[in-house]
């Protein structure tokens, strides 16, 4: 079969994250399984499924087929099955032959992911839980050793018309509700983590529309996503599900936890107290890129919330750099009481955004807000 490079290129590398590394001494981990209709990467815990109609079945090395694919410049590439190897023949808009490779390939029958989307319930994703995937990653923990919690975002079911959305990486919490229709869960389950991996894929991938199916293991999603390549192209070489649009499912084995974090008391409690929180000072940002040119690794800036004559928001420090004094000017109404705490630099200039519209200060936790019911805390320093 000939395809266009740029196509094939594009739908592996849509299955590339669930790739598994070159040297994984589980054979078929690190490959692309192509079975007629779909092309599968499965690294063990997350499996991406896309549709690809191809004239041949069988598994060849990931990596060094992305590898041959990305450093050529032929239009198109001719996939020919001999025996137990893909022969690879790059062409020229003019069917001109530019280099041949030749990859093992592997029995499809030896293929170790083999899972389907549950039959059943299934909850239909719209933009507002993407966001809140998306909100909610900024708290995802990145220690080498983390905790069950850290290593996803946990969904908890409030009915069939609310999902509290959490994540942590034991100094920051962030929480978003977001409004649903219908039960995220089949069956009597109403609490999961989901992978860190598998939610980044879904915020990157993922459209409005999709279905989602959870398990008592295991979280599926699938729908449509739409390849870069041109549409004239696609249509004509009809390999896709429709046009420039192709099936995706992707799967993850869902996190276990048997001490799981009461996530409903601290956040909740704290979050109140955005009500006599106050407007983020537009300057806040370069304040803090300011306090890390001035403060040693590690050192925590002192946070006071002034509320005396002009409220301010005052960034300062003495150390063996020098001295930093920046007061920044709160605008509009401030109740808030004046507090002053130390808090690390990098964490809360990590969690500016635009979206990031209100402030609350506590001895224990700094709480920001925005956009709607997204809440994120990170917690003081001593």
């Amino acid at each position: 079969m000939k395809i266009t490079r740029k196509l094939l290129l594009e739908v592996l590398e849509t299955a590339e994250p669930a790739l598994g590394a070159t040297r994984n001494q589980v054979q078929g981990l690190a490959h692309f399984w192509f079975d007629g209709q779909t092309v599968t990467a499965f690294n063990d815990i997350l499996g991406i499924r896309v549709d690809l109609r191809t004239d041949f079945a069988g598994a060849v090395e990931g990596e060094r087929l992305l590898g041959l694919l990305k450093n050529s410049g032929a239009d198109g590439v001719w996939l020919i099955v001999e025996e137990d190897t893909l022969r690879l023949n790059f062409v020229t808009d003019k069917n001109v032959s530019t280099t041949e490779a030749r990859l093992p390939l592997l029995d499809i029958r030896d293929r170790l992911f083999n899972e389907q989307f549950p039959e059943g319930d299934v909850f239909t994703v719209d933009q507002a839980f993407i966001d809140g995937i998306d909100h909610t990653l900024l708290s995802c923990g990145v220690k080498k050793i983390p905790a069950p919690a850290e290593r996803g975002i946990t969904m908890i079911s409030d009915g069939d018309k609310a999902v509290d959305m959490y994540a942590t990486d034991d100094t920051t919490v962030s929480w978003e509700k977001v409004p649903v229709a219908g039960r995220l869960f089949n069956g009597n389950a109403t609490r999961a983590i989901w992978p860190k991996d598998f939610c980044e894929y879904f915020k990157k991938t993922i459209r409005s529309g999709s279905t989602v199916a959870v398990t008592s293991d295991a979280v599926f999603c699938q729908g449509l996503v739409a390849m870069p390549v041109k549409e004239e192209i696609a249509k004509d070489e009809d390999y896709l599900s429709n046009g420039r649009n192709t099936w995706v499912m992707v799967f993850s084995k869902l996190i276990e936890d048997e001490e799981p974090i009461d996530f409903s008391l601290a956040p909740r409690r704290f979050a109140g107290a955005i009500a006599d929180g106050f407007a983020l000072p537009k300057e806040l940002g370069m304040a803090l890129d300011r306090a890390s040119v001035m403060m040693p690794d590690e050192q925590p800036v002192t946070l006071s919330v002034e509320t005396d004559d002009d409220p301010v928001l005052r960034l300062s420090s003495e150390n063996v750099i020098g001295g930093l004094d920046d007061p920044l000017l709160i605008e509009g109404k401030v109740n808030h009481e004046e507090v002053t705490v130390k808090v690390d630099v990098s964490l809360l200039r990590r969690s500016l955004s635009e979206a990031r519209t209100r402030m609350a200060v506590t001895p224990q936790s700094l709480v920001l807000n925005g956009p709607k019911e997204f809440y994120h805390f990170i917690a003081t320093r001593n």
